[in-house]
């Protein structure tokens, strides 16, 4: 009979290989096209960034983008934002791919699907588009991503000693932080959740108290 492959690493030590892979590469994309500004919403943040006080209430509000990204760039200095955003950037990125191949290796145990999916998700058009163009759409992205999969990895561990609370705090921490950098946050969040009601059932998930603590 066919024997499973045993394999010396773990969905932890898949997410950092493949979140390093991610930065590297971004970062020599960054320095190839010297890190251009291409997005023009950009600069909207930062003026909303550059304005935010306390003393005035109605400076941390905007109608258009909420208050997570603009709050990160408030105490970096102008000569020097443009270069901590690539730098987020790039983080974020390496976290949005990271967070997908991790996921994908607790589905499938697979070194050359996963080699394929690290790769595809690095050089998607869109993806590394919005990897070297500093805004907080990658961030929004990344901590999507990041929700979807604390929200699933139990279903694919083996193991039954896992951290189904822990698991289920991180992925609504995530859902929030996604809602924070951007407003489609809240919707994408919201759908999120209802895919996985709908594909687990109203009944595991009670049982499990899982929608009560990721909202």
């Amino acid at each position: 009979m066919p024997q499973n492959k045993t394999f010396i690493f773990n969905d932890k030590i898949v997410l950092l290989l493949s979140a390093l892979v991610a930065i590297i590469t971004f970062t020599i994309s960054g320095f190839f096209i010297r890190f251009q500004v291409t997005l023009n919403d950009f600069w909207g943040v930062l003026y909303y960034a550059k304005h935010l006080s306390i003393s005035e209430p109605a400076s941390l509000y905007n109608g258009f983008f909420p208050i997570g990204y603009p709050f990160l760039l408030r105490f970096i200095p102008y000569s020097y934002v443009t270069y901590f955003a690539f730098i987020l950037n790039i983080a974020f990125a390496g976290l949005f791919v990271g967070w997908i191949s991790s996921l994908f290796f607790l589905m499938k145990k697979s070194t050359w699907g996963l080699v394929t999916v690290v790769l595809v998700t690095i050089f998607y058009p869109l993806i590394f588009h919005y990897a070297n163009s500093v805004s907080p759409d990658i961030g929004a992205a990344a901590f999507s991503i990041g929700g979807i999969y604390f929200l699933w990895r139990n279903e694919f561990q083996d193991n039954e000693t896992n951290h189904q609370t822990r698991n289920n705090i991180l992925a609504g921490l995530l859902f929030g932080f996604s809602a924070l950098f951007r407003s489609h946050g809240i919707i994408s969040s919201a759908a999120i959740l209802l895919a996985y009601t709908a594909v687990m059932g109203i009944r595991k998930i009670w049982m499990k108290k899982a929608v009560p603590i990721t909202l």
